[in-house]
């Protein structure tokens, strides 16, 4: 979102913000995550590559909220304080994760489910942005994402089946060990409201050490030599 110049508002509920942030700069600097996080002289080399990306890459703003607590309503509120920070309209919203957000009022967890994401999808067509949250996948899923083949599908979500109902895009992320001892990752289009779905994207080779899926040639990578000489 950053590298497409959008205005971009994350919430948190599962990370602290500096591990939210770091991981961030690592995907868009190439620099490790583990080296950010441990500071200078690292983070120093991921601050000048930020700095020479700011002018073509947008805005961002980042806020922890309490797990189990938190709220689509409380959400939307910080929404308006992006806004006003900024000067200008939030084009996406990032939830870290809508699983963690509540619905008071409700008397159990499935129902409570609908209401959170009912409550963001709402909020996303009144405001006209896009927003990406994610969803963990049920037992049977867990057992069956490593098996050749077999991709997480819309049943395989964990607690409610509202989830699966209200977003209007649904993307499975599969996991296969590589037998150089590397992890790929397979994309299934699970459901997509106004486009085509039931399709694979994949698999590519994965670099979580700077938070990204490969192939990353439209980032910064990060210099061995420089890499060496800190």
């Amino acid at each position: 979102g950053l590298m497409e110049g959008l205005h971009v508002a994350y919430a948190t509920l599962e990370l602290p913000e500096p591990h939210v942030l770091g991981r961030i700069k690592a995907a868009l600097t190439g620099v490790e995550i583990e080296h950010i996080m441990k500071g200078s002289p690292y983070d120093v080399e991921a601050k000048k590559r930020l700095k020479q990306l700011a002018p073509d890459i947008g805005s961002g703003l980042i806020k922890e909220f309490t797990p189990h607590a938190t709220t689509a309503d409380d959400i939307r509120e910080w929404l308006k304080v992006c806004e006003d920070s900024e000067g200008r309209a939030v084009d996406l919203l990032v939830v870290d994760y809508a699983d963690k957000l509540c619905a008071p009022k409700q008397d159990s967890e499935y129902n409570a489910m609908r209401v959170v994401y009912e409550g963001l999808r709402i909020m996303a067509v009144e405001k006209k942005i896009w927003c990406w949250t994610a969803s963990q996948s049920g037992r049977r899923g867990n057992k069956g994402k490593d098996k050749k083949g077999i991709k997480l599908d819309l049943n395989d979500v964990a607690d409610s089946m509202h989830k699966v109902r209200v977003a209007d895009l649904i993307i499975t992320l599969n996991v296969t060990e590589t037998e150089i001892g590397g992890r790929d990752i397979e994309f299934f289009i699970a459901k997509n409201r106004t486009g085509k779905s039931r399709f694979s994207v994949g698999p590519m080779p994965t670099e979580f050490e700077i938070g990204r899926i490969a192939p990353s040639s439209a980032f910064g990578s990060w210099d061995e030599d420089i890499y060496a000489g800190l």
